[in-house]
Parts: structure tokens; sequence; C-alpha cells
């Protein structure tokens, strides 16, 4: 991941949130540093290296809040992007944007195959009960270095 992910263009001329795994930029603001959390250790040194004050993007799992704070960042809006960070379908808050993707971009996949039954309960589950997407798909947390 680049260290500056909302800069006006690569060097191929593309918007760096042109890339489908990238579509959360586009809720960064401009000069955001990225962190993306494969090691957590890595990740944290990486954060406490940053000048105070920069803009940041921790993208992971659940465990981001936590990342944030033994890096001395001050966490701002975390974002769950489902159905995961490789490519994301939608990327919302939790509370009423949640409910709004259970109930309007959530879906089963058409034609049949094994675990199509499985898929419609989970689906109508996540309708009733929004809250249970919290626990699938990866998180951006955005803030601030302390």
């Amino acid at each position: 991941m680049s260290d500056r992910l909302n800069s006006s263009a690569d060097t191929a001329g593309t918007p760096p949130w042109s890339d489908p795994a990238a579509r959360w930029l586009l809720l960064a603001p401009t000069g955001t540093v990225g962190v993306r959390v494969e090691d957590r250790h890595t990740a944290i040194r990486r954060l406490r290296g940053l000048p105070a004050g920069s803009p940041v993007a921790i993208v992971g799992s659940r465990t981001i809040r936590t990342i944030a704070r033994q890096s001395e960042v001050d966490a701002g809006q975390t974002f769950l992007v489902l159905p995961g960070l490789d490519l994301p379908v939608a990327v919302a808050a939790p509370g009423p944007g949640l409910k709004w993707v259970a109930n309007s971009v959530l879906t089963v996949p058409s034609g049949r195959y094994r675990g199509h039954l499985v898929a419609t309960w989970a689906v109508h589950l996540a309708r009733r009960a929004p809250w249970l997407l919290r626990a699938v798909g990866g998180r951006v947390l955005l803030g601030s270095r302390r």
C-alpha cells in the first residue's frame, strides 16, 4: 500500500481509488497515510514513526482500534468494508448505513450451488439484524497521529 493514499493520480495517470481494492480511499482526506495491517508490530512501528497530526487510515480487521490506541492515533470514523478489503462492494459506517446495506445491497448470488440455502438464510438473518454484519468484512479506521 502506498504511503500517500489519496494523491491525485499515480504514475500511469489513474487515481489510486480506481483499483477496486482501494475504493475506500474516497472516504479519506487528501494526503492520508495508509497502513494495511498484515503484521501488527510492523503496523504499530510504522504508525508511531509518522509525524504528529498526520492523517492516517488503518486498514485491517476488527483489531484496528486496538492498534490505533497502541500507535497513539486518535481514532475517528470506522467503516465496515463488505464483503472484504480485496474487493469491496459496500463501505458503511456502523448504524443506519449498515441497515441500508443489509436491505438494499446484500443479496444471494443467482443460480444453484451447494450453499444456496445457507446463503439465503444468512441474508435473511442479516436483514433482520444488520448489526451481525459487524462480524464479517474488513475495517477502515480514519484518524490522525497524536
